[in-house]
């Protein structure tokens, strides 16, 4: 497996924190998944319609992103009961926030399975670094146990301070945000603690309607977009030595004739669908195909008629039996056919 690890000074652009609206006291982190839309937890925007979301100054996709942008919480899992005994809210304690009069910026990848085992997630958000200090973002790294009964990811072995819930949980195997933090085993000690999983939003397990409906939604427009800023996002994730894991036999070919493209061509790589050009690809195929029955009709008709074929046979009156054939000829020899 290729070394991947995670550059903080690139993740932290699709980061943001979350702040009280109307004054500085921070309520946690978040991450941008879609234009206009933030991923949080249910409980950093607790007894809130309204937060003041403060993106990085690299978090638009174009220029300097605002400084701060307003956020409607539009759903949410349910709260946890006013007397309660657990940490943890109701799973899967998510919510989705809408930003007012922005949307063109970077947004993380969502993927829709668990972390591996094999080496450390990372997460960066706005932790608590020192009490009664403004939490500047702060990274840390887990090592990922397995899923709990009730669905939430067990993490150990790292700091999960007050603030970093909501913030991305990248698994860089799957090479995207596999969910986001929630809930810390010791805020004062390094032992992991749990994480809310992505796929809880298409309401499989058991989101409300509300979060589910528009959390699918949310999904599927990730999905289908993100490939956008994948530039931005390999940023996040670099492949060490990735310019040397493939031959490259197109290197150094230099000459008045080129070689022909089959030299370029690799044996072990698969086919795959050409996107994007679907309408015009099927419209040169059927005129590729009407223009084989049309050749075929002339090519019997041709046949019928024996005593043009003899003349065409002999040599003797190509030009009046198929002038056609002869200006095609023209054409294909001009273009070294």
């Amino acid at each position: 497996m290729l070394d991947t690890e995670v550059q903080d000074g690139q993740l932290r652009r699709f980061v943001v924190r979350i702040d009280e609206a109307g004054n500085n006291v921070t309520r946690g982190s978040g991450v941008l998944v879609a234009p206009g839309w933030v991923l949080s937890c249910a409980h950093v925007v607790e007894g809130l319609d309204r937060v003041s979301v403060v993106p990085d100054r690299g978090a638009a996709a174009e220029g300097d992103a605002p400084l701060a942008v307003t956020g409607w919480v539009r759903a949410r899992s349910e709260a946890r009961p006013e007397v309660s005994e657990t940490a943890f809210w109701p799973f899967p304690d998510l919510a989705v926030i809408e930003l007012e009069d922005w949307s063109d910026h970077l947004f993380a990848p969502l993927v829709m399975a668990e972390p591996q085992r094999k080496g450390e997630s990372h997460a960066w958000g706005f932790g608590r670094r020192e009490a009664g200090v403004a939490a500047v973002g702060s990274p840390a790294s887990f090592v990922y146990v397995g899923q709990e009964g009730d669905g939430f990811l067990s993490l150990k072995a790292g700091d999960a301070p007050p603030g970093l819930s909501g913030a991305p949980l990248v698994c860089p195997a799957q090479r995207g945000v596999v969910g986001v933090m929630s809930v810390s085993r010791n805020p004062s000690d390094a032992r992991g603690g749990w994480a809310s999983p992505a796929t809880a939003l298409t309401g499989d397990q058991g989101a409300p309607g509300e979060l589910a409906d528009l959390g699918t939604r949310m999904v599927a427009h990730n999905q289908r977009e993100a490939w956008r800023h994948r530039d931005r996002w390999n940023r996040v994730l670099p492949v060490t030595g990735a310019d040397r894991t493939v031959n490259m036999p197109w290197e150094g070919l230099a000459g008045a004739r080129l070689p022909a493209p089959s030299v370029m061509l690799r044996a072990e790589f698969c086919l795959v669908h050409y996107l994007f050009r679907e309408a015009d690809l099927n419209a040169a195929s059927h005129r590729s195909r009407s223009a084989t029955s049309t050749r075929r009709a002339g090519r019997a008709r041709r046949g019928s008629r024996s005593s043009s074929a003899s003349k065409c046979a002999a040599g003797d009156g190509w030009p009046e039996c198929c002038p056609g054939r002869t200006m095609a000829s023209a054409r294909y020899r001009s273009r070294g056919w």
